[in-house]
């Protein structure tokens, strides 16, 4: 049994608490307003890293959307509230063919990879040409720190380092938002 397995029953509970509350709502909103940016409406989207679903709530409606992640129990909560596209998967190791995804979201995953430029080339793998990317990522700062000494093993970076790795991964950045604890971009597969 993972962490995240042990997480997911109280997971969106926690995340309703002041001050976390505060952080994610900040967060959410910064990503709402980078996929407003995606043109059009994606046919088939997929949220990688989806926890109990928070960015699925997010997108287009209409698009097909699968949902990934390592956790089985993440996956049931996500379940509960009526999402029926879930595949269990670690995501560097995706089970779709390649150039299969419009847009990709991956919303707290990028932190908790120990090899983020395989994790964002696997990414690219299964994207379309001229597919949209909407990744978070945590950057060194202050409570990133306290969140490393509160022994959640974020890999924190700075925006050079993201950037440069985005770049190496074969995507363009479009935008960028930040919150407190991430930073939230919108790029498209070169």
């Amino acid at each position: 049994m993972s962490l995240w397995d042990i997480r997911a029953r109280w997971y969106d509970r926690a995340r309703r608490l002041f001050p976390v509350r505060y952080l994610v709502t900040s967060e959410l909103q910064n990503l709402e307003a980078l996929l407003r940016l995606v043109p059009g409406t994606p046919r088939r989207s997929l949220d990688v890293g989806t926890g109990t679903g928070t960015v699925l709530e997010r997108l287009p409606a209409n698009a097909r959307a699968i949902a990934t992640d390592r956790s089985l129990r993440m996956l049931h909560q996500v379940k509960r509230k009526g999402y029926a596209n879930l595949v269990q998967a670690h995501a560097t190791s995706l089970p779709f063919k390649p150039h299969v995804f419009e847009l990709i979201t991956a919303v707290g995953v990028l932190e908790y990879q120990q090899e983020p430029l395989a994790f964002l080339q696997e990414l690219h793998r299964v994207n379309t040409s001229g597919g949209r990317l909407v990744v978070t990522f945590s950057p060194l700062g202050t409570l990133n720190l306290l969140r490393h000494l509160l022994l959640q093993r974020v890999h924190m970076m700075s925006v050079r380092r993201f950037s440069q790795l985005v770049d190496e991964a074969g995507y363009r950045i479009d935008a960028m938002r930040k919150s407190l604890m991430q930073e939230q971009i919108l790029a498209t597969k070169r």
